[in-house]
Formats: C-alpha cells, structure tokens, sequence
C-alpha cells in the first residue's frame, strides 16, 4: 500500500509515483551540472526526509547532503507554527 507519494511535472505533462513503507520513495531533479535527490522513507517509526546537493548528470560524481527532517525536528515545527 503506498505510503509515499511525490508528483513531478515536465514539458509532458504530470506524473506520479508511489512509495510504500518498506521502499520509501526517492526523486532526483537534475540539469547537466547540478542537481537534487530526495530521499523519503520510514526510520525507526517517522517519516525522515534527507535531500543532496549533486554533481549534475545521469551519474552524479560528488554528493553532499544539505537537509535530514522529520516531523519532530524544531526546523519543521516552525514551518506549522
């Protein structure tokens, strides 16, 4: 059953996809020289988000993380504040 869901829109329309608590789910947005991936999934109970600053291109040389939240960090309580 999906548990994850992430969306993406191109010059072909919208797409979506699915995660389930077992795959988690994961995008990777990229131009020829930098990009992103995020990574969703369940660990130790919460949803835990990470995303990466990349190297562009279908295989990224260097990776660097920016970001790891989930629900209880102060980071996103201030979002809901």
């Amino acid at each position: 059953m999906a548990y994850f869901r992430g969306y993406v829109k191109g010059n072909r329309g919208f797409s979506s996809r699915l995660g389930s608590r077992d795959s988690g789910i994961q995008s990777y947005v990229h131009s020829g020289k930098i990009g992103i991936q995020v990574y969703g999934e369940l660990r130790d109970g919460k949803d835990v988000f990470t995303v990466y600053l990349v190297s562009g291109g279908i295989c990224p040389q260097k990776k660097i993380r920016l970001l790891a939240i989930d629900a209880d960090d102060p980071l996103f309580q201030k979002i809901l504040e």
